[in-house]
């Protein structure tokens, strides 16, 4: 398949959804999707957000996030939702069809998988009977490579995926029947309603949105305090969409072991191991990371103040080469490669690339428009991102507590 049918496959798959979202009621776009912890609203948002954002910006919000791919997603597409009404998300969508956007790494293989997958998270969480053209969905899994499919986390094991409507199958065991684009689904790990699918095991890969695992019934749109509180004083699992945000593509959170005892500061009047429902997010973020040994090493890149302090004690602000190390460790993750892929076509060593990526390394101009190369990004691109997140960094520090929460949760 060449790029040309690609890229025409892209802009009809986006004509198309922007024809159904034109008919949608307004209630709908607030409606939940196979997408955990995003409406209607929210998955435009981030379907949308390359044509809204500059490079520049996309890599400062990447470094906010410490380099996880997945929490940028997901601040950024919660705030965008929560900004523009769906008229405007709407007609981003339906102006940018021919948009010649590719994920890192992805080529326009990649735009079209991100389409047609988030699409299919919107129309089938509706409960609406859209078909994607079914040589459409071919292309996609075409294209799915076995590091793709491991990236969502999906337990195949034992199971023989067959589609329907396609010459198409995965693995080997009991064979799940069903549409090529519901098994694409199931390949990227989501949950489908009962009865699209076929076969003994069927149900493994099916449910009701309450019945899930990892699911929280009725909690999808309470307030992140609430939901924390309550995590923390049950030592229920917290989803991987509340501590870190929902994944690029959705994926899966994998659930492991938790410590017995959360090593939260106890205030007065306060249950041991519970975060107060009036904490500011500034607050609760520290705590998660606290409670789950999230990065506790690892200097934020923004200022994170305790307000039960008298006075405000902020971090100390993070060097260049720390927030450079942060950034290049994120575009590298969101294309999948391993330090040696990377390092093997910037011209470097494994070992010089990871201490570039841990800040322990000073490199030179052509050093860093080395690795920058080899991650497909220009190095004043690079060098804006980084520069925009020390000079917010410093800005929080210098204006004090109150707008901690700015840089804390930039959601």
């Amino acid at each position: 398949m060449n790029e040309d049918h690609l890229r025409a496959a892209v802009a009809a798959e986006r004509g198309e959804q922007a024809d159904l979202l034109a008919a949608l009621r307004p209630e709908q776009w607030d409606a939940p999707t196979l997408c955990e912890g995003w409406s209607v609203r929210e998955v435009v948002a981030h379907t949308t957000m390359p044509f809204r954002t500059p490079l520049w910006r996309t890599l400062a919000e990447l470094v906010k996030a410490r380099g996880d791919i997945n929490r940028m997603a997901d601040r950024c597409a919660r705030r965008d939702a929560a900004e523009l009404p769906p008229g405007r998300l709407l007609t981003s969508l339906r102006d940018n069809a021919a948009h010649p956007w590719t994920p890192p790494g992805g080529g326009v293989h990649g735009a079209l998988s991100h389409d047609v997958i988030h699409g299919l998270d919107i129309t089938v969480g509706l409960g609406l009977d859209r078909r994607v053209p079914v040589e459409r969905v071919a292309m996609v899994l075409a294209g799915m490579r076995p590091k793709n499919i491991a990236f969502f986390g999906a337990d195949l094991s034992g199971v023989a995926l067959r589609a329907t409507d396609l010459d198409w199958s995965h693995g080997e065991g009991t064979p799940v029947r069903g549409l090529a684009q519901d098994l694409l689904l199931v390949l990227c790990g989501r949950r489908l309603p009962p009865g699209r699918l076929e076969g003994r095991d069927a149900a493994r890969f099916s449910g009701e949105p309450g019945a899930w695992p990892g699911a929280w019934p009725g909690d999808a749109r309470r307030p992140l305090t609430e939901r924390l509180h309550r995590a923390v004083k049950t030592r229920d699992p917290v989803r991987s969409s509340d501590r870190t945000g929902s994944r690029t593509a959705c994926r899966p959170s994998r659930e492991r072991a938790r410590p017995a005892v959360c090593p939260l500061r106890q205030g007065a009047g306060e249950e041991a191991g519970t975060i107060p429902l009036c904490a500011d997010r500034a607050g609760i973020e520290r705590a998660v990371y606290l409670r789950w040994g999230m990065a506790a090493s690892v200097p934020p890149l923004h200022p994170v103040f305790d307000r039960t302090d008298s006075k405000p004690s902020p971090v100390r602000e993070p060097l260049w080469r720390h927030a450079l190390g942060e950034c290049l460790r994120g575009l590298r993750h969101e294309r999948g490669e391993k330090l040696s892929e990377t390092a093997r076509r910037a011209g470097v060593s494994p070992q010089y690339l990871s201490e570039m990526e841990r800040g322990v390394k000073e490199p030179s101009s052509e050093m860093i428009a080395a690795v920058a190369g080899a991650l497909d990004v220009t190095l004043i691109d690079l060098t804006l991102a980084v520069a925009e997140s020390l000079r917010s960094a410093q800005s929080g520090t210098s204006k004090g507590a109150t707008c901690s929460a700015a840089y804390a949760l930039a959601a």
